[in-house]
């Protein structure tokens, strides 16, 4: 199979995938309790609007309709490239999630930078001295971070850093009132850092173990009974192939930094895709909800298929 009938392929699947997700996703929303209408209006039934009226808001909104043409409805307008108005703030779903998505990129790509400087090192480092107090400090450091619930951590970075020392902002993307360069980046420091060392667990364990790996080959072998020093062939011969498993998490990685990890962004009351994606699911958005899941769906998608034809041109031994 070419490299092209292998993407064609792979492009296929990954539109059947997107349409079989809004499917599901839009059923369970449909299904869930509760009515946007009333909660749009902030009322009770019969009480301050009367039923008549929230009937009339309910069918103005399409909302009376049965599941199926309500997502048949949705699918010819997003096919068009509309991805809906918001029922609850009232505005297009595209401004919604083009303004999260550009606050999530701002806080999620540093993370990811900061977790691979951090991760990989950690990882070959550890390996390349098996057993010994940096290798336990390493593993003991990661399984620390990688068993911590996001939510706790963010939560005493807070505590810590913001409240006792006062060193960052409590929470948001800026100050009230300012707007300065300098000021958004005093509120993204604790959130990036926070992040990023988060994610560094489970990237230095798989560095490590792949590492480890390797070195035991024969080629190895060959190459430091040529007399090559340790580090060429730790970072000349070795490191190359121990990164082609931490690719493909790194690149499944990128997908969930697109949809925004909606802990983090919570915690810190941070306006990114993940805390829209929440508070639409709190207020049964619907039409936001869809469109969340539709950029969060392709950007995973798509991650993974530039993964695999990266770890293809990596290794050489791979065939579609």
């Amino acid at each position: 199979m070419t490299l092209a009938s292998y993407i064609a392929k792979r492009m296929l699947w990954m539109i059947l995938t997107i349409f079989a997700i809004t499917i599901v996703t839009f059923t369970i929303v449909q299904l869930a309790p509760g009515d946007p209408v009333m909660i749009r209006y902030g009322l009770r039934p019969g009480v301050d609007f009367g039923i008549e009226n929230i009937e009339k808001v309910r069918h103005d909104l399409g909302l009376d309709q049965p599941i199926h043409v309500q997502y048949f409805f949705w699918l010819s307008r997003l096919l068009r490239g509309d991805f809906g108005r918001s029922l609850i703030f009232r505005e297009d779903v595209s401004a919604i999630i083009a303004r999260a998505l550009v606050n999530t990129l701002k806080m999620q790509i540093p993370a990811l930078l900061l977790a691979i400087a951090i991760a990989i090192p950690a990882g070959v480092i550890s390996a390349a001295k098996q057993y010994s107090k940096i290798d336990y400090a390493a593993m003991g450091t990661s399984l620390l971070l990688w068993s911590l619930p996001w939510f706790w951590y963010g939560l005493m970075a807070i505590y810590v850093f913001s409240i006792i020392l006062g060193w960052f902002p409590t929470g948001g993307i800026s100050s009230p009132g300012t707007s300065t360069l300098i000021d958004q980046l005093h509120h993204l420091i604790l959130p990036v850092v926070v992040l990023g060392t988060a994610s560094t667990g489970f990237i230095t364990r798989l560095v490590r173990s792949s590492m480890l790996e390797v070195l035991r080959q024969d080629y190895i072998t060959v190459a430091r009974s040529k007399g090559l020093r340790e580090r060429v062939v730790i970072y000349k011969h070795a490191l190359k192939n121990a990164l082609l498993p931490t690719i493909t998490v790194i690149g499944l990685y990128v997908g969930f930094l697109v949809g925004g990890a909606a802990i983090i962004e919570t915690v810190f009351s941070w306006p990114g895709t993940g805390m829209i994606m929440v508070d639409a699911a709190n207020l049964q958005d619907y039409p936001v909800i869809m469109g969340v899941t539709l950029i969060m769906s392709i950007s995973v998608l798509f991650s993974v298929l530039l993964t695999d034809i990266l770890y293809a041109y990596l290794d050489p031994r791979i065939r579609y």
